[in-house]
């Protein structure tokens, strides 16, 4: 299960986002609870292999449409150069 809770902030280009705001991510992977802030930019990809170095993601074509970077969240494919 994912949770996202971004403190009451907008979508990314939401101002409120300007500089060293940081959100908290609440949520499992593979049956492993974690919390941790990021900055509201950082991709998938990043969250899953600089801070939970989770290092079996890869990034290939750097755009997401190769599907390289693809994971599974609640069952369902996402790329991860998504914000």
């Amino acid at each position: 299960m994912v949770k996202i809770d971004v403190g009451g902030l907008g979508p990314p280009s939401d101002p409120r986002r300007k500089g060293n705001v940081k959100v908290r991510v609440d949520l499992t992977v593979n049956g492993e609870h974690h919390q941790v802030e990021v900055e509201p930019q950082t991709t998938l990809l990043e969250f899953l292999r600089g801070s939970l170095h989770l290092t079996g993601t890869k990034e290939g074509c750097g755009t997401g449409d190769c599907g390289t970077c693809t994971v599974l969240v609640e069952g369902h494919p996402v790329n991860c150069l998504s914000v």
